[in-house]
């Protein structure tokens, strides 16, 4: 077997930053829309997650409204890189840090969580599926987002379709959260999370049982709107204490 066959390594690769498919405009060379990967401040912040993090093109999102507050309340100018992709999960975040935080070296890290039913599958060539339990009723009612799939691609989700539950869906979230938080503590990365509203119950039960880290715990910003601007000032102000 060759090297480049035993791992997808365009999606994981060793001292740089995965390629994506981003929307809207203002992308940079790797498809994420913010700024350059080039250090340019005293300080970094790298926020990463779902929509919620993405935010609306022409939009200001927490992710910028708490990055200018910790700039404002440490004195230091600071730079923010948002690698938030709509409809994205764990995985993708988890996979993502592994590769960005060595190489961008940031001071801060904010975490949205999105439903831990969103996973990504590798196939056998290297290809990535995203993958969330939608895909069940998707399947079943032929919705025009399933009949654009290859035929290859339905074999594959239809068999995920009947392995994917919530016990599984709530060990992998786990498994990836203490990756990510023997990482960040590690280097010594000042750091925390929110969670989409559908993640809330897991959360509290993990931090009951002693599994998450109550400190770092930011809340859940979801509702029937996001409010960016308290988000993005609440969530800044626990960062730069």
């Amino acid at each position: 077997m060759k090297r480049s066959e035993y791992i997808p390594f365009h999606e994981v690769p060793f001292g740089a930053l995965p390629s994506v498919e981003g929307l809207g405009e203002d992308l940079n060379e790797f498809g994420y829309r913010t700024s350059e990967f080039q250090r340019t401040s005293e300080l970094a912040l790298l926020v990463i997650g779902d929509e919620t993090t993405h935010a609306q093109p022409g939009t200001t999102s927490y992710a910028q409204i708490a990055g200018e507050r910790i700039s404002k309340v440490t004195g230091k100018s600071l730079q923010m890189w948002n690698l938030g992709l709509p409809g994205r999960g764990i995985d993708y975040i988890t996979r993502t840090l592994l590769c960005s935080v060595d190489v961008l070296k940031p001071e801060y890290v904010l975490i949205h969580f999105p439903p831990p039913d969103r996973r990504e599958f590798f196939r056998n060539d290297g290809k990535r599926l995203n993958y969330d339990a939608s895909m069940k009723e998707a399947s079943k009612k032929g919705s025009p987002a399933w009949k654009k799939l290859s035929t290859v691609d339905k074999i594959v989700l239809g068999h995920i379709n009947e392995l994917q539950n919530e016990q599984d869906d709530n060990a992998n979230f786990l498994k990836s959260y203490k990756l990510i938080e023997t990482m960040l503590d590690r280097r010594g990365i000042s750091w925390g999370y929110s969670c989409a509203h559908q993640c809330e119950p897991l959360i509290h039960f993990l931090i009951e049982q002693g599994w998450l880290n109550k400190n770092k715990y930011l809340g859940t910003p979801l509702g029937s709107e996001i409010d960016h601007t308290s988000i993005g000032q609440a969530w800044a102000e626990k960062f730069a204490q």
